[in-house]
């Protein structure tokens, strides 16, 4: 006779409770060794993640929160519903202006950025005098910080006598480029400033390409392959995991684009993004409606809209160009 009290139990194990359970199996496993061993790594893993769930996760859901009120950084906030985005689509000229300019420089300097890269991992691939000592000075710029590079390209694009105007003068030019001083030349000084930095991504595609077996080259050269077959069909889908991986966080990081224009630009409240805002990207128009102006929930609102961008082209990146990518067995 089956013991009733089994019954019982299993008819009162549903609902919440069956979903508690389902919840500890998945954390803690069924046995007691899965157990000891997972409370072990919770334990250990304690401080990581308090530290995510503090300074990561709960700003994150401070800062949706914060979006729909009215708050200056200080005192009370005043709950104001979906305001501060009807106004940023609608009657924010400087945000579709920030929208504009961060948008070409990330259309432009990473595909910029990337082919410049991919040319010098591809020179430094190969056996040179010295080979050691270009691969590292190739990627100095990228552990330098960010303010002293600003001060640096400010002094490299002075408008009278920096070194870029007076190699040009050299070149025979007979007027100096305003760099960034002209409206007309402030983006292409940012593209040439980010193209600089290009050694972590150097770094990432030299390691594809000394991952490439070397018995397709030479099957391919045996074959009668050009060097151009054997750069389209052979290098670039081999190293496409690194050229994709360079290529999404290359977007994501160039979307956020501030350290280089606050310390060129300055933080004023006006003119914000250098002569007639074309230096005005998108990070450091929400800084300066946060510091500067005061309207702390607005900028949460013009955070979470940068977030929203960056995870949509992200998505399509990994939708359109991720199915290509050749990942090898």
């Amino acid at each position: 006779m089956k013991n009733p009290r089994v019954k019982v139990s299993r008819l009162r194990l549903t609902g919440k409770t069956a979903f508690t359970e389902k919840l500890y199996t998945f954390f803690l496993g069924r046995d007691r060794l899965n157990r000891t061993d997972a409370l072990w790594g919770y334990a250990f893993s304690a401080f990581w993640l308090g530290g995510f769930l503090l300074l990561t996760v709960g700003p994150f859901v401070v800062s949706l929160v914060m979006s729909f009120y009215r708050w200056p950084g200080y005192g009370p906030a005043r709950f104001i519903g979906i305001h501060n985005y009807e106004w940023i689509f609608t009657k924010d000229r400087l945000f579709r202006q920030a929208l504009s300019v961060t948008a070409r420089f990330v259309f432009t300097a990473v595909p910029v950025r990337i082919l410049v890269a991919f040319v010098v991992a591809w020179i430094l691939s190969h056996k040179l005098a010295g080979v050691t000592v270009l691969r590292s000075m190739y990627y100095l710029p990228s552990v330098v910080t960010g303010v002293a590079v600003a001060f640096m390209w400010m002094y490299i694009f002075e408008a009278q006598n920096g070194p870029m105007n007076m190699l040009i003068r050299a070149l025979g030019a007979k007027q100096s480029v305003g760099w960034l001083a002209s409206p007309r030349w402030i983006l292409p000084s940012f593209i040439i400033m980010e193209t600089w930095t290009l050694g972590s991504s150097m770094i990432i595609i030299l390691a594809g390409l000394k991952g490439v077996d070397r018995t397709l080259y030479e099957s391919a050269h045996i074959d009668g392959a050009k060097g151009y077959h054997r750069l389209f069909h052979i290098t670039l889908p081999m190293i496409s995991p690194s050229l994709f991986y360079v290529f999404v966080i290359g977007f994501i990081s160039a979307f956020q684009m501030l350290t280089m224009p606050l310390v060129i630009f300055g933080t004023g409240y006006q003119d914000v993004g250098g002569p007639m805002n074309r230096g005005l990207f998108y990070s450091l128009y929400l800084y300066n409606r946060a510091f500067q102006a005061g309207r702390m929930g607005y900028a949460c609102a013009l955070a979470w809209i940068l977030f929203v961008i960056i995870v949509s082209i992200t998505a399509v990146n990994f939708y359109f160009i991720g199915r290509k990518v050749y990942y090898e067995g």
